[in-house]
């Protein structure tokens, strides 16, 4: 090792989780902004082992990702969602999953993003829109069964 090269530092980012390598834990997430805190033996550990390297890992894809989340969550709907299927999983678990789902119906065709060409204060001009509303309602059921078909008291 070179006596003169810079310590690196492995860090995570107390907002989103994402992991960096720095000079030092100070900082702040280029993702969501929120200040990085240094990785614990455990979580360098398993880092280490079974992380993702550091290549892989593309700013753009996890703001990408972001933003369709925004733009599904918009004027509650999330939360509405959440409420009315009553998922086992946390709402953070439930949000990253109907996220996929977007993202597939997206893939596939049968959802639609709205994205003016410059950006806007004007928030009726972002969206998405499902072409398709029958087949997300299935995605969702089936990712998230009803508290009956789980066995459960309604």
């Amino acid at each position: 090792m070179d006596a003169d090269a810079e310590p690196r530092i492995r860090r995570v980012c107390t907002g989103c989780g994402k992991r960096s390598t720095g000079a030092s834990a100070e900082g702040t997430c280029a993702v969501c902004g929120a200040p990085f805190r240094p990785m614990s033996g455990w979580e360098s550990f398993v880092d280490r082992w079974f992380g993702p390297s550091e290549a892989f890992e593309s700013e753009f894809y996890h703001r990408h990702r972001k933003l369709l989340e925004l733009l599904w969550t918009s004027d509650g709907r999330g939360q509405e969602y959440y409420n009315i299927l009553r998922p086992t999983a946390p709402y953070s678990r439930f949000i990253s999953r109907v996220t996929d789902i977007v993202i597939q119906g997206i893939q596939d065709g049968w959802i639609e993003v709205q994205l003016p060409v410059v950006p806007t204060t004007d928030d009726s001009a972002y969206g998405v829109v499902i072409k398709d509303p029958d087949r997300f309602a299935a995605a969702m059921t089936e990712a998230f069964p009803s508290p009956a078909a789980r066995g459960a008291a309604p």
